[in-house]
């Protein structure tokens, strides 16, 4: 899941997602998810922090 900060997590799939936060790709095993997000996800800051002055 990811929320508007661009913030990835790994959430089990038999529980509700949280609010402020959005499904994102497939249900998978967890070390598949984490390979999944090294891959298209290598800078972890939050969105926020990557943009000149931390502006939205």
């Amino acid at each position: 899941m990811v929320n508007d900060d661009e913030q990835f997590s790994v959430w089990p799939a038999f529980l509700r997602i949280p609010r402020g936060w959005r499904a994102v790709g497939v249900a998978q095993a967890r070390q598949e998810c984490l390979s999944t997000l090294a891959g298209i996800r290598p800078d972890v800051r939050p969105v926020s922090t990557r943009r000149p002055g931390g502006k939205r």
